[in-house]
């Protein structure tokens, strides 16, 4: 099936998604702003590090939130189990990546955080994190942006695993 400019109407182009201008108006198409780039260098540098090894617990659901992480190097699994005791991987952070971004506006963690590899993780501590949100409009619209872009990617992954196969439209 074919789009005008080959773009699905309402679907934005990857050059519309993609963009270097990190002014207020182009947020949430900017893609030099990294994760944690929203992030003061003051509370960067009194966040505590953890090492985990392979296979070693960050978090289990339930734990109440202490704070969200990112990755400096090595592989978190966010986790979760069905009812038959299955793992279903619901996210791998890689280095620079943060996750458990819910956790700043939950109690609890809605998921276990396991190392896939050797990990080294910082930890930005909840509290600190919701005060500068609070008194930081622009670090507030850049945390934004990085979640607005989160649901812009996780949305392109649902439609493509949503999409059939060429048998299955027969």
């Amino acid at each position: 099936m074919g789009f005008r400019n080959g773009v699905r109407p309402g679907f934005p182009s990857k050059s519309a998604l993609v963009t270097n201008d990190c002014t207020a108006a182009a947020l949430p198409r900017c893609s030099s702003l990294s994760a944690v780039d929203w992030i003061p260098n003051e509370i960067t540098a009194a966040a505590r590090q953890r090492t985990l090894q392979t296979g070693e617990s960050l978090f289990r659901q339930g734990d109440q939130t202490y704070g969200i992480f990112a990755i400096v190097k090595g592989r978190v699994q966010m986790i979760r189990y069905d009812s038959h005791g299955r793992a279903l991987v619901l996210f791998t952070a890689a280095e620079g990546e943060l996750f458990a971004e819910a956790a700043l506006f939950s109690e609890t963690y809605h998921c276990d955080a396991m190392a896939a590899t050797e990990a080294t993780v910082r930890i930005y501590p909840r509290p600190i994190l919701l005060s500068l949100l609070r008194r930081d409009p622009t670090a507030a619209q850049k945390f934004i942006a990085l979640l607005a872009r989160e649901v812009m990617s996780l949305r392109t992954r649902l439609e493509v695993l949503n999409i059939r196969s060429a048998s299955e439209r027969r």
